[in-house]
């Protein structure tokens, strides 16, 4: 049975986030979340993993090599690392085709394959990217604060119903956020990325285009594939394309939309990547050269390591009693 309640008002996350808010409070700093993630924060890589059969089809040999030359290029502009691993079959002798295998950045409680498919030149393409993940690294390059993507469900009705509510429910919270044009931290005066801008978009689990997409949103959480098939997901996505977490169906309300905004367009102190909540997607994006940091890389104190570890301690029993629930 669906554990609507936890899901419903994403408590485990949203609690975290408040956890983490207090504990800005101590080192807090004016720069709003969205801004520093996005100057300042690089997305970690995902591991394509590549298991070579023994003789190579002329499909898999320019697959390959388009892989090599992508491994080579000096100038990345994807989170994708490659490696090799051998293919064998159940026979435990050289299969006979290769493999794509695509994992989560190492800090993702998913350890398992989250996408598998034979190697091939289209393959790599749509592993490379695909027309939703070009609009959201565009989006995100051009200084939008927040990209929402919206996972319809079955019910084309209920699904407009749904889009219908959170567009009037992020205009209305973006144009109530006042964030000032510059601000002055310890003694230095900075640029502010004042202008937030929310971007809405929708996709159909049925969008051949998009099955990498897909397979990386729905494997972000543990349930989101089995237990919610069939309701409308929604995905706020920030800074160089860090997915915050899963809105689903009706814990897609104005309570926690206003939950996630507020900490995405909140000030904090931003420095540790790895204290903040958030997955990061895989994005072609030469993130370096298209964005011009506003402010510098290094404002106030840093969360220091006993305040990070408190902050996951708090969110390990939050889960712990929503799960007795």
């Amino acid at each position: 049975m669906k554990n609507i309640q936890r899901r419903l008002f994403q408590l485990p996350q949203l609690f975290a986030l408040l956890a983490i808010a207090w504990l800005c409070r101590l080192e807090a700093c004016p720069i709003p979340v969205y801004q520093y993630a996005l100057e300042h924060w690089p997305a970690d890589p995902y591991t394509l993993e590549v298991a070579l059969a023994e003789n190579l089809s002329g499909e898999e040999l320019a697959a390959w090599k388009s892989l090599q030359e992508l491994q080579k290029s000096e100038k990345r502009d994807i989170n994708l690392e490659i490696r090799t691993a051998k293919t064998e079959s159940a026979q435990s002798k050289p299969a006979a085709s290769s493999k794509l295998r695509l994992f989560y950045p190492n800090r993702s409680r998913n350890k398992l394959p989250l996408w598998e498919a034979a190697l091939n030149p289209a393959n790599v393409a749509a592993l490379l990217d695909s027309p939703l993940r070009q609009k959201i690294s565009k989006a995100l390059a051009m200084r939008t604060s927040v990209v929402w993507i919206l996972m319809l469900s079955d019910n084309p009705r209920q699904d407009k119903k749904t889009k219908r509510m959170v567009e009037e429910n992020i205009e209305q919270l973006r144009a109530a956020i006042v964030i000032p044009e510059q601000a002055d931290w310890g003694g230095e005066l900075m640029n502010l990325d004042f202008e937030v801008e929310f971007k809405l978009f929708t996709v159909s689990r049925k969008d051949p285009a998009e099955k990498v997409f897909l397979s990386m949103l729905l494997g972000s959480e543990p349930d989101l594939a089995s237990d919610y098939h069939d309701e409308a997901l929604l995905f706020p996505i920030f800074g160089r394309g860090l997915l915050l977490y899963a809105l689903v169906a009706e814990g897609i309300n104005s309570w926690t939309l206003s939950k996630a905004v507020g900490f995405l367009t909140g000030s904090c102190s931003c420095q540790v990547k790895a204290a903040n909540p958030g997955l990061d997607l895989l994005l072609k994006m030469p993130w370096n050269d298209v964005v011009e940091p506003m402010t510098p890389p290094s404002v106030g104190g840093q969360v220091g390591a006993d305040q990070f570890f408190r902050a996951q301690a708090a969110q390990q029993e939050l889960e712990a009693e929503a799960a007795k629930k």
